[in-house]
Formats: C-alpha cells, sequence, structure tokens
C-alpha cells in the first residue's frame, strides 16, 4: 500500500464513523468539528484546496502570529504537500498547547480522507 493511502487509512481510522467536515461544521454529537487548516504556499491553495479550509502558510512572514490566534481548544486537520509542512504546522500548535491536530498528509490524502472535493476560487 503506497505510503499516501496508509496515512488516508490512519485518519480514516482515527476519526472513526465522524466524516471530517470543512472548518468548524458540527460533528455527528453536535460539537464543532476539526479546523480544516492548509498550511501550502498561495501558489499551492491556488492550484486546489478543500472547501472551507483556512489558508495559513506556514512559510509566511505571518505564520506564527496567524496561529496564535487560532483557538487553543479547536481540534485541528491539517494537510500541506506531502506531509511534512503539516508536521510542523501541528508541532508548533502543540507548543502553542493545542493538543488536537491531525496530520492529513497532501492535498489528495486530504480530500480522501475527508470525502471533500478538491476546488479552486
Amino acid at each position: 500500500m503506497r505510503p499516501s493511502r496508509l496515512i488516508a487509512a490512519a485518519v480514516t481510522a482515527a476519526v472513526g464513523a465522524v466524516a471530517l467536515h470543512a472548518t468548524r461544521s458540527a460533528g455527528a454529537d453536535g460539537d464543532a468539528g476539526p479546523v480544516i487548516l492548509d498550511v501550502r504556499t498561495p501558489e499551492e491553495w491556488a492550484q486546489g484546496h478543500l472547501p472551507g479550509a483556512l489558508h495559513i502558510d506556514i512559510l509566511g512572514p505571518g505564520f506564527a502570529e496567524a496561529i496564535a490566534a487560532l483557538p487553543r481548544d479547536a481540534t485541528y486537520a491539517v494537510y500541506c504537500k506531502a506531509g511534512g509542512r503539516a508536521a510542523n504546522a501541528i508541532a508548533a500548535l502543540a507548543e502553542l498547547g493545542v493538543d488536537g491536530a491531525t496530520n492529513l498528509g497532501g492535498l489528495e490524502d486530504a480530500a480522501e480522507a475527508t470525502g471533500l472535493p478538491i476546488v479552486t476560487d
């Protein structure tokens, strides 16, 4: 099995029957779902992203300030191009006290795991 499929399978198993929805949508139990966070560059975002995702470029100058402004009690589902920058973003969130973050891997993996389409604006 390809590594991307393993990541998608692990994410799907972790969330169980509750599908990940776009930014803070209601989950099966009425709680807010995870915030879908895209940490790719603006150029990558323009080529396609998940609908409702929050875009914060991890390589951008305002990344630290932007994630510092995020709610600490929210859960986050983070993706990038292949999963490396998402892992770095999750580490940065953890340093701020955010415990609920999942690495969705790359965009295609994130789309597969969430069931959301890839869209362009």
